[in-house]
């Protein structure tokens, strides 16, 4: 196998087999219960966060500049809302006695209110989904090239994209396990989503540099796609789940978690 060929299968390893086995984890938890689920959403949004915040947005910023990063973050961001605004929506009305009873934490009244919840949550899984794919192609392209370089930093990169995508695959499953769906379709969804990174390593390693501007925006863009998942999707239903403090703790959880991560990572 070639030197192309082995980026590639580096570039599988780390994202399909990496958030393949964040989705074996929220499998293993099974279907959880409804404080549980709303401390896992905002555990995957503050996961999330550290992600965008200590490592795609930086990145994008000292390959390409703030203003190529604040318009891929613009792109990224518009192309969620667009397809937010194509899709059906089935938030809760907070305005609708029969659901503040479900906004806070308790049982739905109504079968059809349950469906609406659980198709919202499901919605919210295949938008995370789509938000990882997007920033898995150039971060491929980064696994890719790093390891043609033959250095250690090509090593570090491939270790340190492999465990940021065990916390994506959990943020990839949760919501739709959450939504009722079967543990080997969440566990499916979530290896979906990091096979963009084979081809980026594939092409990074074909071509052996990337723009580093197109590079930028394509970190950006997807930064800001998940950003906005975060704020109108993970956190909106993390609170619908259950009232009270148990999203805001998630939150800081995830975000915890994910600056830990990364600092350690960042050293090998």
């Amino acid at each position: 196998m070639d030197l192309v060929g082995r980026a590639a299968f580096v570039g599988f390893l780390t994202g399909v087999v990496g958030t393949a086995i964040g989705g074996l984890i929220a499998a293993a938890l099974g279907r959880p219960s409804r404080r549980l689920s709303s401390a896992m959403l905002g555990f995957s949004g503050g996961v999330m966060l550290a992600i965008v915040g200590m490592n795609l947005f930086p990145e994008a910023i000292r390959r390409g500049g703030l203003l190529v990063t604040s318009v891929g973050l613009g792109l990224g961001v518009g192309l969620i809302y667009a397809m937010d605004a194509l899709l059906p929506h089935t938030h809760v009305n907070p305005h609708d006695p029969e659901s503040r009873g479900y906004r806070a934490g308790r049982p739905p009244r109504g079968e059809a209110e349950e469906d609406q919840a659980r198709e919202r949550f499901a919605r919210t899984a295949v938008l995370i989904g789509l938000g990882v794919a997007l920033h898995n192609l150039p971060e491929g392209a980064a696994v890719g090239s790093g390891y043609a370089s033959g250095t250690a930093f090509g090593t570090a990169v491939v270790a340190l994209i492999f465990f940021q995508k065990i916390p994506e695959g959990i943020a990839v499953a949760a919501p739709y396990l959450i939504a009722g769906r079967s543990r080997l379709r969440a566990i499916g969804l979530t290896a979906l989503a990091g096979l963009p990174q084979a081809l980026g390593a594939f092409l990074g390693a074909a071509v052996a540099s990337v723009s580093p501007v197109v590079l930028a925006l394509a970190l950006a863009f997807s930064g800001g796609a998940m950003l906005f998942i975060v704020g109108d999707e993970l956190l909106p239903g993390a609170h619908e789940l259950e009232g009270g403090h148990t999203p805001a703790l998630g939150l800081a959880a995830g975000m915890l978690s994910g600056m830990v991560l990364t600092a350690l990572l960042a050293g090998v």
